[in-house]
C-alpha cells in the first residue's frame, strides 16, 4: 500500500525519512533509503532524538548516519530537536 502510494501519487513532491540519531541506521532504515533513492526521490533525512545525546556527540552521530546510509555529499540531513516548554508540559500538550 505504501509502495503504491510512493510510486503513483501525483501529489507527492518530497519524501522524509526519520532516523534516530542515537543509533546507526538499521537494516530497515538502509533498505527504505535505498528504495526511496532507487525510485528517483531525494529524501530529506530527519535525525530525531537529538535531545538524547550530548552536544559534543552530534557531529559524530550525523557522520554515522551519513555513512550508514551511504548518503551522497549533497544529501539533506536535518538534525531535529523538539522540546516541550515548561508551560506545555504543565498543560499536558
Amino acid at each position: 500500500m505504501i509502495e503504491r502510494y510512493l510510486k503513483n501519487s501525483p501529489m507527492l513532491k518530497m519524501v522524509f525519512l526519520l532516523i534516530d540519531i542515537r543509533h546507526e541506521p538499521s537494516n530497515n532504515d538502509r533498505m527504505m533509503y535505498q528504495w526511496i533513492t532507487y525510485n528517483g526521490y531525494h529524501p530529506v533525512i530527519i535525525a530525531t532524538k537529538l535531545d538524547k545525546i550530548n552536544r559534543s556527540q552530534i557531529q559524530k552521530h550525523v557522520k554515522m548516519i551519513r555513512q550508514g546510509l551511504e548518503m551522497e555529499k549533497d544529501g539533506i540531513l536535518i538534525r531535529f530537536l523538539l522540546r516541550q516548554s515548561r508551560a506545555e508540559k504543565r498543560s499536558g500538550i
